[in-house]
C-alpha cells in the first residue's frame, strides 16, 4: 500500500469492543503494512499495544474516511445509551468521537454531509444531557482546558445545551439550533492567518482588529452553504455582542 493513499489515524478514535469498518495501517517509516484487516473487534489488549507502541504510525486509506466517520458516528450512538457503560467513559468517547466532526465542519463547512453529520451529533448530546443530570459537571472534569478548536467548541455545545435545557427550552428543534449556534460559532476563525490565531503573546491592537473579524467572516461562510438557518446565523453572529453594548460586531444592547 503506497503511502500517498493513506492519511494518519487518530488512536483516540478506536473504541474498545467495536467492530472496525476499515482497514487500519502501520508504518515503520519506510514500509506500510496491514495491521488489522476489516471486521476486526478492538480489543483491550490492542489499544494497549498501539497506546505503548503504535500511536504515531496508524494510518487507514483515504477512500476509508467515510467508513470512519460512520463508526464513530455508531460508536458515539451505542456508548451514550448503553446502561452499563460509566458515566465518564460516554464523556471521553463523546470527546474522541466529536473531534472528527467538529474538525471536519471547520474544514469544510459547505460539505452537506459533514453538516448533517454535526445535526445528529448535537442531537444525541441533546438527548444525553437531558437524561444525564451530572453530565455537565463530570464533563467539566475530563474536558482538557486548553484553547484548541475542538475542546472550546465542545465545551461551548455542551455548556449552550446544559443552560437551555436547565431555562427548560423543552423544545428539539430551539435546542437543536442552540447547539449548532454553538458548534458553527467560531467557524469565522478559519479566515483568521494562522501566526494571529495561533499567537501565545499579547495580540497588537491590529491583530485584534482581525480576530474580531471572524463573526462577520462566520456569517459570509455560513450563508455561502445555502442551509444554515436564520436562527443559527443570528447567534453566530451575536456571539461576541453584550449587553451593555461594549461587544462586537455591531455594538449591540440587551434589547436589540
Amino acid at each position: 500500500m503506497e503511502q500517498s493513499l493513506l492519511t494518519k489515524l487518530n488512536p483516540d478514535h478506536l473504541i474498545e469492543n467495536k467492530i472496525l469498518t476499515f482497514e487500519l495501517y502501520y508504518s515503520n517509516g519506510d514500509e506500510v503494512e496491514l495491521l488489522r484487516p476489516i471486521n476486526s473487534k478492538v480489543t483491550d489488549d490492542f489499544l494497549a499495544e498501539i497506546t505503548n507502541e503504535l500511536r504515531e504510525q496508524l494510518y487507514i486509506k483515504k477512500s476509508d474516511i467515510g467508513n470512519l466517520q460512520n463508526y464513530l458516528e455508531r460508536s458515539l450512538s451505542s456508548a451514550l445509551r448503553d446502561n452499563s457503560q460509566r458515566l465518564e467513559e460516554k464523556l471521553r468517547i463523546l470527546i474522541d468521537t466529536s473531534r472528527t466532526f467538529i474538525e471536519n465542519i471547520f474544514e469544510s463547512p459547505k460539505d452537506n454531509e459533514a453538516i448533517k453529520r454535526c445535526y445528529r451529533m448535537v442531537e444525541k448530546i441533546t438527548h444525553f444531557l437531558a437524561k444525564e443530570e451530572t453530565a455537565i459537571k463530570d464533563f467539566q472534569m475530563v474536558i482538557p482546558h486548553d484553547l484548541s478548536l475542538h475542546n472550546h467548541t465542545l465545551n461551548v455545545i455542551m455548556l449552550s445545551l446544559s443552560l437551555g435545557l436547565r431555562a427548560k427550552l423543552n423544545d428539539d428543534e430551539r435546542l437543536l439550533t442552540l447547539g449548532m449556534g454553538a458548534l458553527l460559532h467560531d467557524i469565522g476563525m478559519r479566515a483568521v492567518p494562522a501566526h494571529i490565531k495561533n499567537k501565545q503573546e499579547n495580540l497588537t491592537d491590529k491583530e485584534y482588529a482581525i480576530i474580531k473579524k471572524h463573526v462577520i467572516w462566520g456569517i459570509t461562510i455560513l450563508k455561502e452553504t445555502g442551509f444554515i438557518s436564520e436562527s443559527i446565523l443570528k447567534i453566530v453572529g451575536d456571539h461576541h455582542e453584550r449587553n451593555n453594548g461594549t461587544g462586537y460586531p455591531n455594538m449591540k444592547r440587551s434589547k436589540e
